[in-house]
């Protein structure tokens, strides 16, 4: 099986902030500590957020003891399942490759592995998107909704895939203002 190392990467990334802010370093909140992922980065951002306490490699240092759960999630046009519509996304073919049993696909989908307690999630998506399509917004929603995580979703009818900030002459540029607010909704900004 295909396996990139993005999961590992950002694990420890999410590892070493939380053992930072334990640690007094940075002086930060440790309940208030999120992150932000785009398309590929979504996904694997998805998936720390959903299987945060899940390590798929030996632990290197303490780094690796702390927990890489964050405390709230933005994910811009994410790639949210390795199954249809996603499966033949570079997303995919990285994670699982191009004959991953439907088991293997749904244990390292973000939309399958969701559970009650994960941490708010905001979703932008453009319908227009060509890259990933908009059905990973919905799919990811759905299953938010299901297990009970609170989940806000924007859809936009036109910007296509990359926005990023916004892309001029398309409602994509109403995403820094409507993801600036969510955290404060949250509770997560003062």
């Amino acid at each position: 099986m295909a396996r990139s190392h993005s999961g590992a990467v950002a694990r420890r990334s999410t590892g070493h902030a939380d053992s930072a802010r334990r640690g007094g370093r940075y002086r930060l909140d440790p309940r208030r500590v999120g992150v932000l992922g785009f398309s590929a980065g979504g996904y694997v951002l998805g998936m720390v957020a959903v299987r945060g306490e899940t390590r798929s490699y030996a632990a290197v240092d303490a780094i690796d003891d702390q927990s890489a759960r964050p405390d709230c999630v933005v994910l811009a046009y994410p790639v949210a399942t390795l199954d249809a519509p996603s499966d033949r996304t570079a997303t995919a073919r990285a994670e699982v490759g191009d004959h991953a049993t439907r088991e293997t696909r749904d244990a390292l989908s973000v939309d399958s592995q969701v559970r009650a307690g994960d941490p708010p999630m905001f979703i932008v998506q453009a319908g227009d998107d060509a890259t990933v399509s908009p059905e990973n917004a919905s799919l990811l929603e759905a299953s938010c909704r299901a297990q009970g995580v609170p989940v806000e979703v924007h859809r936009f009818g036109t910007g296509g895939h990359g926005f990023g900030m916004g892309r001029q002459g398309t409602p994509t540029t109403d995403r820094p203002n409507l993801c600036r607010a969510w955290p404060a909704r949250q509770g997560f900004v003062r």
